[in-house]
């Protein structure tokens, strides 16, 4: 994404410096219609090479900001409000569909568990 952001700025330094060559070449003149044309192409150039590089700053100021991991501990406390006020009807649903498997080691009481679209198992659980 650096790169395309880069290759932005550039384009919009291009695109600007020959909207500014146009506009003194053509000076107090009445310019043609041509000139004028080519003026307003660069100026939506101008316009939208902008609007995508803050776009772009955007996305990457998001990607710099806390890691996914910091963000799954924050929805994870918030989630427990709402685990505390499902039924336990609800509560099995919502299981069924984050869980894949769960092994239970009748002799020692821990079970293992793994999620669905992982092949990762989970440690063990008592």
């Amino acid at each position: 994404m650096s790169a395309t952001l880069i290759e932005l700025r550039a384009a919009d330094e291009r695109h600007a410096g020959e909207c500014q060559r146009v506009v003194a070449a053509v000076g107090t003149c009445d310019a043609p219609d041509r000139l004028i044309a080519r003026v307003r192409e660069l100026d939506g150039f101008v316009t939208e090479a902008d609007a995508r590089i803050r776009g772009m700053e955007r996305d990457l100021e998001a990607l710099n900001g806390p890691s996914d991991a910091e963000a799954l501990r924050e929805a994870l406390v918030e989630f427990d409000v709402v685990w505390a006020s499902l039924e336990g009807s609800e509560r099995a649903r919502v299981l069924t569909l984050v869980l894949d498997e769960v092994v239970v080691d009748g002799a020692t009481g821990e079970a293992e568990l793994r999620f669905r679209g992982s092949d990762d198992r989970q440690g063990a659980v008592s």
